[in-house]
């Protein structure tokens, strides 16, 4: 199957209460696991986590770009929803099933790569690691972060994808080491490299993957720069954003228990239900005056709508803080959220530009009532910014 340079007919209108019933359940359950992941499980856990979320939206944004690549270039091809990354190699191992394929390209990736740790490390070439340390910490954040990326890698829409979301996840692990390696109080401990130094590294790579890929010739310069630079936009786009909010999650682990963590989470929340809520309720009282916020990118967006989800969001986080004890003054609170959720706003935004291009309505379908993995993550890797560099520079917590 392919797609057309043609805008797809629109689908079927979804009835405002199965669709709110499906967003409950989703985020009810979605946000339940968090929270609980936040609060009660060891900062490795939240590293897996973040490994997660890095995966699924490297596949989320490498299929976006396959379908913007044929929107943008002179002479476009057409995208192929049938092929995947290994579809060649499924192929080759008489494979039919894709999800065969995947588990056992994954299952394979996975294995090569734990016993790659394993023989360097018992060979001495990770001796200032010791046991408890590598095989409690090291070992399980590879095997899922291995096994996730691959499950990305192998289901993206061409090899190139494949090998970025590959690059991804080892850029990130390399960002993040003194999170998995380091206990959080031992100040001495360090095995950072500048995440600078890492994803200039990464965009190297990315630009020669591209550049050894066989296209024709007609079109090589177009498809070759265009290639590299929506994907050198995905290299600060997801791993550069979801680093800074891994950082920022591990920094709030060392200052208190992470409470910073859930206030973030609580006021981008409540500033997107608020924004759901006010714009349903604007419509059944027949509101017709609305002024558009960015009306070339999402139509449905509106001032009406971000100022109820700025308020709904400062009082959610208002009813967090206070509830988890936190002493910062009402004031200091208030500011840095409302600044946050006008981020987290924009980060939206930057999302519904890339689906514009993409001509799609959500980044994916993986999550019921709510669109894509980035879909739910967009607006919270912008306002991470600015819970980070309070929370670096003044700390958030006293």
């Amino acid at each position: 199957m392919t797609v057309s340079m043609a805008s797809p007919p629109p689908p079927a209108e979804e009835s405002v209460w199965r669709n709110f019933v499906k967003r409950l359940i989703s985020g009810v359950v979605l946000s339940t696991a968090v929270i609980s992941i936040f609060l009660f499980c060891p900062r490795i856990a939240t590293s897996m986590l973040m490994s997660i979320l890095l995966a699924g939206c490297s596949y989320e944004y490498a299929w976006l770009v396959a379908r913007i690549q044929p929107l943008v270039l002179h002479d476009p091809m057409p995208v192929d929803l049938d092929r995947y990354a290994i579809s060649s190699l499924a192929s080759k191992w008489h494979v039919q099933s894709r999800a065969a394929a995947t588990a056992l390209f994954s299952l394979g990736i996975t294995t090569i790569v734990v016993a790659v740790a394993i023989v360097v490390y018992v060979s001495g070439g990770l001796d200032d690691i010791d046991n408890e340390t590598f095989y409690a910490t090291f070992i399980p954040y590879t095997t899922v972060s291995s096994f996730v990326g691959s499950v990305a890698a192998s289901l993206s829409p061409t090899p190139a994808a494949a090998i970025g979301i590959g690059l991804s996840q080892l850029a990130f692990v390399v960002i993040i080491l003194d999170t998995i390696l380091c206990p959080f109080d031992d100040v001495h401990c360090t095995y950072v490299i500048d995440p600078a130094f890492v994803l200039s590294m990464q965009a190297m790579l990315v630009c020669i993957t591209h550049l050894a890929q066989s296209r024709p010739a007609a079109s090589f310069v177009a498809d070759t720069y265009v290639s590299i630079l929506l994907d050198q936009l995905g290299v600060v786009y997801l791993v550069g954003l979801v680093q800074i909010l891994s950082n920022f999650v591990d920094l709030s682990a060392v200052s208190d228990g992470r409470h910073v963590v859930i206030a973030l989470l609580f006021a981008v929340w409540g500033a997107d239900s608020g924004s759901y809520f006010t714009g349903h309720f604007l419509k059944y009282v027949r509101y017709t005056r609305y002024h558009r916020l960015a009306p070339h990118l999402s139509p449905n967006k509106d001032v009406e709508g971000t100022a109820g989800g700025v308020v709904i969001g400062l009082v959610t986080m208002y009813i967090a803080t206070t509830i988890i004890g936190v002493q910062t003054s009402v004031v200091v609170r208030v500011l840095i959220t409302a600044i946050a959720i006008l981020f987290s706003r924009c980060g939206d935004l930057f999302e519904s530009l890339i689906k514009r291009a993409a001509n799609v309505k959500d980044s994916s379908h993986l999550i019921p009532g709510h669109g894509g993995i980035l879909d739910r993550v967009d607006a919270l890797l912008f306002a991470a910014m600015i819970y980070a560099l309070y929370n670096i520079h003044v700390k958030f917590l006293d």
